[in-house]
């Protein structure tokens, strides 16, 4: 519920926090799909 909040709001420092949550989800997101990936490929 936090991170909602941060994004609603229009003060720049929330903004960055709000973009900088988002690219760490998005950078944990693509390493789980990588690992995976590796994994699928190794078993080949």
């Amino acid at each position: 519920m936090g991170e909602e909040r941060v994004i609603l709001s229009e003060r720049p420092e929330d903004l960055k926090k709000a973009v900088e949550w988002g690219r760490e989800q998005q950078k944990k997101i693509l390493g789980e799909k990588s690992e995976r990936l590796a994994d699928a490929l190794m078993e080949k």
